[in-house]
């Protein structure tokens, strides 16, 4: 059980290898996605033009982009502000309690939303604990915060020991 929780879905190298026509063929309607080193890197404050095309895609391609992140409102928010989607701060990965704002506010089935994230110690393992399908993205920056190579730390205990191949 305890690998069920910390295997992603699809385990991608880079934010292009994310194939939509895939998975909005298989019924799949919603995008949560992550900020830091899954569109830019943490210390990017305002979405860069690879971020701005990489969520212009998800929602050309007919997915609606819900970003949410472990980071500040105020960080969030700047990220956020020119984008066009909704957005979700202080989310408190891998707690369970921003999927049920998001899923209380919406009502979606679970079976049409997705994840997208850098991390299996918050992204993959929230995801899962909630029932959502979870796509891992890898990480394209060395360049972290303390806790967060800390969390990096446990995923390479986690992806020798635990995550199914």
């Amino acid at each position: 059980m305890i690998s069920y929780l910390f295997t992603p879905d699809e385990i991608i190298d880079k934010f292009e290898d994310f194939n939509p026509e895939k998975y909005y063929s298989l019924g799949y309607r919603v995008i949560l996605l992550d900020i830091d080193n899954t569109l830019v890197d943490e210390y990017t404050p305002d979405p860069n033009e690879t971020a701005k095309r990489r969520v212009e895609w998800l929602k050309n391609s007919g997915f609606e982009v819900i970003i949410y992140s472990n980071n500040t409102t105020e960080r969030v928010k700047r990220f956020c502000q020119n984008l066009d989607v909704e957005w979700y701060a202080w989310s408190f990965k891998p707690l369970f309690l921003v999927y049920f704002r998001i899923w209380k506010r919406h009502h979606f089935n679970k079976k049409t939303v997705l994840t997208m994230g850098d991390q299996l110690v918050t992204d993959v393992f929230g995801t899962k604990k909630f029932g959502l399908t979870s796509i891992y993205v890898k990480p394209f920056s060395v360049d972290e915060k303390f806790y967060t190579r800390f969390n990096r730390n446990i995923e390479k205990f986690l992806f020798k020991y635990v995550v199914r191949k």
